[in-house]
């Protein structure tokens, strides 16, 4: 394998355990509630760096090949659809998903902007999925899904422990 390639391997490794740590160090942060009685978590900037950073690699990337090609538009089209579809992604999970809390209930805004209220009393049931990076809490019909890289996840879920009979452990968080 050639040098170049080894290093491109690493460097890639090292960012993404990089960005791993930061995220997931962050989660673990203790959130203090605000004036109105709410505790309020929102994801790390980090999503909202690298969805600006995938908008400017695919405006870059697209008028390289548009100066460099002369029926390149297709080229173009699939790296917008691959690239500017992951900026707008993460850029939606950063700037709408946010979760309020206290100790009677719990309101989730998810990644398109629709909010949900569940209350404690009411929760049927909470689970991982490691797939998806999200935790799914249940009560009477509605589910809401917060994303594991919330600043301060672990505040939310020292409140879950008191106010039901969910744990921590039972999630099986990674760490």
């Amino acid at each position: 394998m050639p040098t170049e390639e080894i290093l491109t391997y690493s460097i890639t490794t090292f960012a993404m355990l990089f960005f791993y740590r930061i995220v997931t160090k962050s989660s673990r942060k203790v959130i203090e509630m605000n004036p109105n009685g709410l505790t309020i978590l929102r994801l790390h900037i980090v999503y909202q760096i690298l969805g600006f950073m995938a908008l400017l690699f695919s405006l870059i990337f697209s008028i390289g090949i548009l100066l460099n090609e002369e029926n390149a538009i297709l080229l173009v089209f699939f790296s917008w659809l691959l690239f500017g579809f992951l900026a707008v992604f993460l850029l939606l999970w950063y700037y709408r998903h946010e979760v309020q809390f206290d100790n009677e209930q719990l309101i989730v805004s998810n990644w398109l902007g629709k909010s949900q209220k569940l209350k404690w009393s009411e929760l049927e049931d909470v689970r991982f999925h490691l797939f998806s990076g999200l935790i799914k809490m249940e009560a009477k019909g509605k589910v809401v899904k917060l994303h594991q890289h919330l600043v301060g996840l672990n505040t939310l879920l020292a409140v879950m422990e008191q106010n039901t009979s969910f744990t921590q452990a039972e999630l099986r968080l990674p760490k």
